[in-house]
C-alpha cells in the first residue's frame, strides 16, 4: 500500500492503481493439515523452519541467537544457501554452539522438497531486517504453519494476529518469546495454523491469475 501511495503521490489517479499481492503454488490437502495440527496437540517436538538466503537482511543470526536460549524441545531446519560472506564464520560458530541434531541444514530447497518440509513444520521464522511482501509467508500459510516475522514490507497489510506474531528487528529476546509462546500455548498456535491454512486459499496462482487478468480486461 505504501508503495501505492507513493505513485499516487506522484499523481496517479488512484482508480487508476490496482493493489495485487504475491501468490503461492501449493496446494496442501486438509488431511495432510489435520496430522500437523495433531502432532501439535500431541506435545510432539516443534518443528521451526526457515527458508530464505543466508545473509544479515534476513536475520538468520538473530535467529540462532534467540534459538539458542531456548528452553524447550524443537527442531530447527534451515534452507537456503550462504549469500552474505561478511556473516560466514559467525553463522557456522553460531550453529556449531547449538546442540548436536537440533539443527537441520538442508541447503537451498525446492519443489516437492521445499513442500515435504513445510508439510512436517509447525512454525516458519523469517526475522528480515527489510523485505518487500515474502513469498515464503505465503508458502508457510499455504501447509499450515504458524508465523513469526517481523513489521516489513507488506506484512501487517496481509496477516493480524489471528495468523502471526510480530517480533521487533533484530530483538533476538522478543524472538525467543514468540517462539516459546507458541510452544507454551498449543491450542493457539493450532488454531493460528488453521486460520493460516483457510487464509491461504485467498492467495492461489489462480486467483492471482484471475485478478491479473481483470485489471488487463477489455470493456
Amino acid at each position: 500500500k505504501n508503495t501505492r501511495d507513493e505513485f499516487i503521490n506522484f499523481g496517479i489517479k488512484k482508480e487508476k492503481t490496482k493493489l495485487l499481492y504475491n501468490f503461492h503454488h501449493y496446494d496442501f490437502s486438509i488431511d495432510e493439515i489435520e496430522d500437523k495440527l495433531y502432532n501439535i496437540s500431541s506435545n510432539k517436538t516443534l518443528q521451526i523452519i526457515f527458508i530464505g538466503s543466508i545473509d544479515k537482511r534476513k536475520g538468520i543470526l538473530c535467529l540462532l541467537d534467540a534459538i539458542s536460549r531456548l528452553r524447550m524441545k524443537y527442531i530447527l531446519h534451515i534452507c537456503g544457501q550462504i549469500t552474505d560472506e561478511s556473516i560466514i564464520d559467525a553463522y557456522h560458530n553460531k550453529i556449531r554452539d547449538i546442540n548436536t541434531g537440533q539443527i537441520i541444514e538442508h541447503g537451498y530447497v525446492s519443489g516437492d522438497e521445499k513442500k515435504k518440509i513445510l508439510k512436517t513444520g509447525h512454525l516458519l521464522v523469517l526475522p528480515s531486517f527489510g523485505e518487500g511482501f515474502p513469498i515464503v509467508l505465503l508458502e508457510g500459510i499455504s501447509a499450515g504453519c504458524a508465523l513469526i516475522t517481523t513489521d516489513v514490507g507488506a506484512s501487517k497489510e496481509v496477516f493480524t494476529s489471528d495468523n502471526c506474531l510480530f517480533s521487533p528487528i533484530g530483538d533476538v529476546d522478543g524472538l525467543r518469546k514468540c517462539i516459546e509462546f507458541f510452544d507454551i500455548n498449543r491450542e493457539y498456535l493450532i488454531n493460528t495454523c488453521l486460520n493460516n491454512y483457510k487464509l491461504s486459499k485467498k492467495y492461489t496462482l489462480n486467483n492471482f491469475m484471475n485478478e491479473w487478468l481483470e485489471i488487463f480486461k477489455v470493456n
